[in-house]
């Protein structure tokens, strides 16, 4: 199967190129390579949602959706099991790809 490049991923890639950071080896060229087996979606959801981990923290602090992702509710909660938060599965998927301080290294 050949693949076909079009400008925009050329772009992409040059821009993927020009930086060095832990968050370079997230970007996914073609989502046909990640067509196929229950594993390979799993492993897409989770890389989508490090980036955009990446480009929310990167964002200024003024902007709403900045200021939801780092809210923290002062309600108490209920007994039982906590409710499960997006930012705690992010949390978990990064220290599974070995990234301990995620948010000092996106800032950079």
């Amino acid at each position: 199967m050949q693949l076909t490049v079009t400008a925009t991923e050329n772009n992409r890639k040059n821009k993927m190129a020009s930086t060095s950071s832990i968050f370079d080896s997230l970007y996914v060229a073609n989502i046909e390579e990640w067509k196929g087996s229950y594993v390979d979606i799993i492993k897409f959801i989770t890389i989508v949602r490090l980036r955009f981990a990446n480009h929310i923290s990167r964002m200024d602090p003024s902007f709403l959706t900045f200021k939801i992702f780092n809210f923290i509710s002062i309600v108490i909660r209920i007994r039982g099991r906590p409710k499960l938060r997006w930012t705690n599965c992010m949390e978990e998927d990064f220290k599974m790809s070995g990234v301990a301080n995620w948010r000092t290294i996106a800032r950079q």
